[in-house]
């Protein structure tokens, strides 16, 4: 199964880019991010945050896990017109969002949280959170009924 490392690759492959002007395009400083790609350390959140803020379109949970497609939707300047209406957009795709921008949210927070320089527990800080997130949108979203 391949790592963080192999996928910030395919990333960074999938853009065209040559790892210098990934890491230029990112803002993240060409030797860590080698260091990075090259699997000898892994990205802690000031880093994730950073992509996250440069490709707004990348999907966390993939590069995280390898789970899903690398990235969440097209990007504008492809499609000038919704593909969809929102009122055609299938319960998943609206799924696939939200849990889009809560990574996202979660990369984010966690770079600005005090514990910030904890690379290796931060995609557990990451995953954990995101657990708390969905239990409870989905108990929200999901009111109790009574058995008799």
């Amino acid at each position: 199964m391949e790592g963080i490392n192999e996928r910030l690759a395919l990333l960074r492959e999938a853009m065209g880019k040559t790892k210098t002007d990934f890491a230029r395009f990112t803002g993240i400083e060409q030797s860590r991010y080698s260091n990075f790609e090259s699997g000898k350390n892994k990205p802690a959140q000031d880093a994730l945050a950073l992509l996250a803020e440069r490709i707004p379109n990348l999907n966390f949970h993939w590069l995280l896990t390898g789970k899903g497609q690398m990235f969440t939707d097209l990007k504008p300047d492809v499609v000038k017109q919704p593909v969809m209406s929102p009122l055609q957009e299938s319960q998943e795709l609206k799924e696939m969002r939200r849990e889009r921008d809560l990574w996202r949210e979660m990369a984010l927070t966690l770079a600005k949280s005090p514990s910030a320089g904890l690379a290796a527990t931060g995609t557990d800080a990451l995953n954990f959170e995101m657990s708390n997130r969905l239990s409870a949108e989905l108990t929200e979203a999901t009111p109790l009924k009574m058995v008799s």
